[in-house]
This record gives C-alpha cells, sequence and structure tokens, in this order.
C-alpha cells in the first residue's frame, strides 16, 4: 500500500511489484478493438502531463482530432457530455475516454469533410470565379458560415492560406494544402 508523502512513481513501482492497479483499463482481446484502444490510450497520455489518467476536458477537442476525428463544435460539447467526470467536473478519465471514443471510432464517426464538399464551398464563395479570395473575406466566411470558427483559429489558417506572394487566398492551393498536410 502506498502511504502518505509517497510520489506517483511509488505506485507505480507497486503496481508493477505484484499490486494490481484497480485503474487500470482491460483492452480488448479482439486484435482490430484492442489496437484502436490502444491508439485511444497513446493519445490521451499525451495530454496526461501528471500520469494521473485524468485529462481536461478543454483537450477533448484536440484528443479526437489527434484520433483523425473531426467532430464540430456541437459534437465535441455531446462527446464531453459522454466522458465527463460526474465526481470530478471538468476532467474526463482515461477509461471513460477510451471506452467512448473506441465506441465513436467503430461507428465511423466525425469523418473530415470531403475534398469536393471544401472546394464546393469556396466556389459559392468565390462570385468572381477567379480562385483567389481577398483575405477579408475569406476571413468573413470562416466566422460566419457552417462552423463558426474564432478569430484565432481564423488568424491560424490565414497564415496558413494567405499566398505571400500577392497576399491573396488562392484557395484551390489552400485546400490541396490543407489535404496534403492532413494526409487526407
Amino acid at each position: 500500500m502506498v502511504g502518505k508523502g509517497h510520489s506517483s512513481k511509488n505506485k507505480e513501482n507497486a503496481s508493477t511489484e505484484g499490486e494490481a492497479d484497480p485503474d487500470a483499463f482491460v483492452f480488448s482481446t479482439d486484435g482490430l478493438i484492442g489496437d484502436v484502444q490502444r491508439k485511444v490510450m497513446a493519445v490521451f497520455e499525451v495530454f496526461d502531463q501528471q500520469g494521473q489518467k485524468m485529462v481536461d476536458v478543454r483537450e477533448v477537442g484536440t484528443m479526437c482530432r489527434a484520433l483523425e476525428l473531426y467532430p464540430n463544435e456541437a459534437d465535441v460539447h455531446e462527446i464531453i457530455g459522454c466522458v465527463e467526470e460526474t465526481t470530478a467536473k471538468g476532467m474526463v478519465k482515461l477509461n471513460t475516454f477510451i471506452k467512448h471514443m473506441t465506441k465513436v471510432i467503430f461507428e465511423g464517426k466525425y469523418k473530415p469533410v470531403s475534398h469536393d464538399d471544401i472546394m464546393q464551398a469556396f466556389r459559392a464563395v468565390d462570385k468572381d470565379k477567379k480562385g483567389v479570395l481577398e483575405p477579408p473575406k475569406f476571413k468573413e466566411m470562416l466566422m460566419k458560415e457552417g462552423e463558426n470558427f474564432t478569430a484565432e483559429e481564423v488568424d491560424e489558417m490565414l497564415n496558413f492560406a494567405v499566398n505571400k506572394g500577392d497576399n491573396l487566398v488562392h484557395w484551390e492551393e489552400y485546400v490541396e494544402k490543407l489535404y496534403r498536410s492532413l494526409h487526407l
């Protein structure tokens, strides 16, 4: 038993010396399910910097994207509603996250928007059919159409999208660059 004043390192040593960790996740014996569970666990552990098997709910959206899932903000809030601890508000436990996200992955939810859909959206905004947008128009589109991005998110996208030579968004190039960077 770990007494007062012992570090979490001692807890790890104790559990490797024969004491079972009651919070340890039991992976599925099905190879595919077990592999997905391990992937979810690996992503979770990146955000669990204290090694407490708990992560702040504000990391849920980022963890989803690290799992190559792309929920919108409403979906992220729905996921949080499913995984947030009732006894530790604002926190997500490893076991709960693995179970829920494994189910989400196998249900095929939160796939990225297709290349064709993104191209169609840009065509609709590019009224002049020139293949370019002024950065203010691009910013307006991102902040008012569909998924409303924050100003910070839009500024980050503009840094990626604006051609440094002519200070315009060549949207076809941007979409291609975006898909290459996401490996889609």
